[in-house]
């Protein structure tokens, strides 16, 4: 599961100067974000990942129907809590970083692989889901 993936892969180079990690992550409320694709993939769905100042983090699939659910499987019990803690982001009981440039976020995981998140505009998201989780 690709949330999986981006909770067990962060590391942190850095934040943006202009914009600490935590407001750029949040918003000045709450965020979705998705992992950048090639323009060429042809995906379904895709995997959102929802943080509010409050720190609150959720997975979210949208499908291209425009409707949306929970990512979260139904029989697991996940602490829905992210923090910044030195340079780092706390998502659920797991450390990782994360590097902030403008608005995107690069996601490093353990095993040398990046993956770009960038912004999901609220124009995008389902009419229910636009306001705090």
């Amino acid at each position: 599961m690709r949330f999986i993936l981006v909770a067990l892969a962060l590391s942190i180079y850095g934040c943006n100067a202009e914009l600490p990690c935590n407001q750029q992550l949040s918003g000045s409320d709450f965020r979705y974000w998705r992992i950048k694709l090639p323009m060429d993939s042809s995906r379904t769905a895709r995997t959102l990942y929802y943080f509010d100042v409050d720190g609150k983090w959720l997975p979210f699939t949208l499908r291209s129907n425009g409707s949306m659910e929970s990512a979260l499987p139904d029989d697991v019990v996940y602490l829905k809590k992210w923090s910044l803690k030195n340079d780092s982001v706390l998502v659920s009981s797991d450390l990782y970083g994360i590097m902030c440039r403008s608005d995107t976020l690069v996601l490093t995981s353990t095993t040398g692989e990046s993956r770009e998140l960038i912004p999901v505009g609220l124009e995008q998201i389902p009419a229910g889901y636009r306001r705090r989780q």
